[in-house]
């Protein structure tokens, strides 16, 4: 399919208009091709920065572009029987199934706590068909990214490194969830490993005994089978990846638009700070290419503004439930480890994507402050386009619902503020209610919230355990043994 653009987003003719490049004599305007491969590679392009990590994403049937490594936005191929494309709708299926098995286990006693398992499914099966649909539009919103910040790969702009910021805050936001998913597998591990060996059961199969313990929704419904175990493991590890993809993706797209932003600015405030002489050439050029990058939010807003809005509904959603389920008493040091590294982990990588979303709104107001430095006698009509363009903006928005900024950023902070404070009044006057729900085995995981609604209350178990014993005979313990383990466990299996 051809695309036709605006005559001053077409990457020729941004070079032929932008007349202050050819002031710099180190940079030469030529007619090339209006994808250059060696340009794309060597010089950052930012569909070449990110490749990489939708490649790995699709090990987890998240964005199944095919040939994602493409040098050129036009070798990209989505194809709905492409092996990726397959898999994600095995993810989307598997997540969507795990969803509606909890919801049947917890029909007749739902609440704000166990409904976590299947509103995570759920929510991450359906961020998995979003992306499903941008890698599908992709390849039309990378020909106009690259076409817009061609000109920003050469001189005069300064090097924006975008290729290396990009793929070290993927890694390194990916290391973390790794890490937190290690941990959440590790606590479950003893968890089961405690309660076997307090009870004295002998388990012939521990990866049966260990699924049949964590994927309880699943074979509620359905007869325990190897091959079905291992697909519920697959769907876990997808729909915990989604999860944290959301974020990440939302930082590194702004990551992208921030940089070119920065370059313009960069180079304005060099050309103010050296006094250098101005034309209307000159802010003709600057108003061309500040109109192409908030043309470009624009573009982006279209396609992702739903991920904005879905990811900040996500993230505080289960912030606040962490905050709830602070109020448990955990017995073993690997649960009080897991349960603060997650916690931080999830304020951290929201702090993240709101910190980086709102970057984009103040690069956008950068020629603001130094349009105010030019000498009145190079005030023009141009410049005034280009001051008018900048008091306006550009920022990611959730659905046009709000403008990512910030005063929001801020806004957010001090609505999960006073909801722990909320809590923490009701937990001082409400202290038995508290209790009573830390005997019940409420989730706290935050890799992926819920889906080990089966967590084991041990703490509650001692406890029971010592006040039975205290009141009894040693003759009349070794009897009524199984009774009271049957008493305490069975509502956790219930759950």
């Amino acid at each position: 399919m051809i695309m036709e653009y605006p005559d001053w987003r077409d990457a020729q003719s941004l070079c032929k208009k932008f007349t202050m490049l050819k002031m710099d004599t180190t940079f030469t305007c030529t007619k090339t091709k209006r994808f250059d491969i060696e340009k794309a590679t060597a010089n950052g392009s930012f569909h070449v920065a990110i490749a990489p990590i939708f490649q790995l994403s699709q090990i987890f049937g998240v964005f199944p572009l095919g040939n994602v490594m493409a040098r050129l936005p036009s070798g990209y191929k989505f194809r709905w029987w492409h092996p990726a494309c397959l898999v994600s709708s095995l993810a989307i299926f598997g997540g969507y199934a795990v969803s509606v098995f909890s919801l049947l286990r917890h029909l007749q006693h739902l609440n704000a706590i166990n409904i976590a398992e299947a509103f995570f499914f759920g929510l991450c099966a359906s961020i998995t068909v979003m992306m499903k649909k941008i890698a599908e539009r992709w390849q039309m919103i990378t020909t106009i990214w690259y076409e817009t910040e061609e000109v920003f790969l050469h001189q005069p702009f300064t090097n924006a490194f975008l290729t290396r910021r990009i793929r070290t805050m993927a890694a390194g936001m990916l290391l973390l969830a790794f890490v937190e998913h290690l941990l959440c597998v590790v606590n479950n591990i003893v968890n089961l490993k405690t309660e076997a060996t307090y009870c004295n059961w002998t388990i012939a199969d521990p990866f049966e005994h260990y699924a049949l313990k964590v994927f309880v929704s699943t074979f509620k419904y359905m007869p325990y089978s190897l091959p079905l175990a291992i697909f519920n493991e697959y769907i876990i590890l997808s729909m915990t990846y989604a999860w944290n993809f959301i974020d990440i993706l939302l930082i590194l797209v702004s990551i992208g638009i921030q940089s070119r932003f920065d370059q313009l600015n960069k180079y304005l405030a060099e050309r103010i700070k050296k006094k250098q002489p101005t034309d209307e050439s000159f802010w003709e050029g600057i108003r061309v290419l500040y109109a192409s990058l908030s043309e470009l939010v624009e573009t982006l807003n279209e396609h992702i503004s739903h991920l904005v809005l879905v990811s900040f509904g996500n993230d505080m959603y289960f912030i606040c439930l962490q905050i709830m389920n602070a109020s448990q008493r955990v017995p073993l040091i690997i649960n009080k480890v897991y349960f603060v590294y997650s916690f931080l982990y999830l304020i951290l990588r929201t702090a993240l994507m709101f910190w980086y979303c709102s970057v984009v709104h103040e690069a956008s107001y950068g020629p603001c402050s130094l349009l105010m430095r030019v000498p009145s006698e190079q005030y023009g009509e141009e410049l005034q386009r280009v001051e008018m363009y900048a008091k306006r903006g550009a920022s990611l928005t959730g659905l046009g619902t709000f403008h990512v900024s910030r005063k929001i950023f801020l806004t957010v902070a001090g609505t999960i503020l006073t909801y722990e404070l909320v809590v923490l009044s009701y937990r001082r006057a409400n202290p038995d209610v508290m209790g009573l729900q830390n005997n019940h085995g409420i989730p706290q995981n935050t890799g992926s919230p819920g889906f080990h609604n089966w967590k084991l209350s041990i703490r509650a178990f001692f406890e029971a355990k010592g006040n039975v014993l205290e009141k009894e005979a040693p003759s009349e313990r070794a009897e009524n043994r199984n009774a009271r383990i049957s008493i305490i466990w069975i509502p956790l299996e219930d759950l």
